[in-house]
């Protein structure tokens, strides 16, 4: 025995088409002919150098400043701006954002390393170490 499929009440509302006359009755709308639009929220896609899923930052805007986008994965990821300063470079052209004023288009990925704040220290001593003669031979030891 075949049982038919239980008759549903319709689309899901995120999917529901409004009425064509409806459009005009919204508190948004048209003006002079115009359809006045929602602001809408932009993307950025980041990762860290060392994860393998992208988490998402949203803005308003078409682009949004390094510090602030800095800032915003700062406190998503729960990091202490004394702890570290985060690098970010674009994933796919490979360009590192230095310039905090640099404006960042969105919908783009990016990829984010955490450094030291005052930047990456050069060691104080370097040493070179060469090969001894071999005793026996009278030539370098390999």
């Amino acid at each position: 025995m075949l049982l038919a499929p239980a008759p549903s009440a319709g689309p899901s509302p995120s999917c529901r088409r409004p009425h064509p006359g409806a459009e005009a009755a919204t508190p948004s709308a048209a003006v002079d002919g115009i359809a006045a639009q929602a602001p809408t929220m932009s993307c950025i896609h980041y990762k860290f150098f060392s994860k393998l899923d992208y988490d998402i930052v949203t803005f308003k805007g078409l682009h949004i400043a390094l510090r602030d986008l800095k800032r915003q994965i700062m406190a998503r990821e729960k990091l202490k701006a004394a702890n570290c300063d985060l690098q970010i470079s674009n994933a796919q052209s490979k360009e590192e954002y230095t310039d905090d004023h640099a404006l960042i288009p969105r919908n783009i990925s990016v990829i984010v390393r955490r450094i030291p704040v005052g930047g990456v220290k050069a060691a104080s001593k370097t040493y070179v170490m060469t090969p001894e003669p071999h005793k026996a031979l009278g030539t370098a030891f390999r």
